[in-house]
């Protein structure tokens, strides 16, 4: 970006770059929602942690810009959560209490679109 440009046209150029990725991400989820219909007709199951990620594999090695590979898998982690959500509601357990470390590690695996269930450590486990 050369900086003479002004703030305002900054913005509008962020604008507009929003706009598309809105737009593309739209598109995605369509094709998502296409191969969740084929995946259901064919019995498969509707989440493929591998295909996942070697899809973050290929959009790291082609990322030559400003963004680090953790903001790559981040953003992603989402996109991939909320397209998850729209074919089959995905329920992940994990133990203990909301925000503490199995809970965080589950979000970060899952994103924020699927639903979330505490467990508890059985009596027997406790000793």
């Amino acid at each position: 970006m050369s900086a003479q440009l002004s703030l305002e046209e900054i913005r509008k150029k962020i604008d507009e770059i929003d706009t598309e990725l809105i737009r593309l991400l739209n598109d995605r989820a369509d094709l998502v929602h296409e191969v969740g219909l084929i995946k259901k007709e064919a019995g498969l199951s509707i989440y493929a942690p591998e295909r996942e990620e070697a899809l973050l594999q290929r959009l790291v090695q082609k990322s030559k810009g400003r963004l680090p590979e953790t903001a790559i898998r981040a953003i992603y982690r989402e996109i991939m959560s909320a397209s998850v959500a729209l074919e089959k509601e995905l329920c992940i357990a994990f133990l203990g209490l909301v925000a503490t470390c199995s809970h965080l590690a589950a979000r970060s695996k899952f994103g924020a679109w699927v639903r979330y269930s505490p467990q508890s450590i059985p009596a027997r486990c406790k000793e």
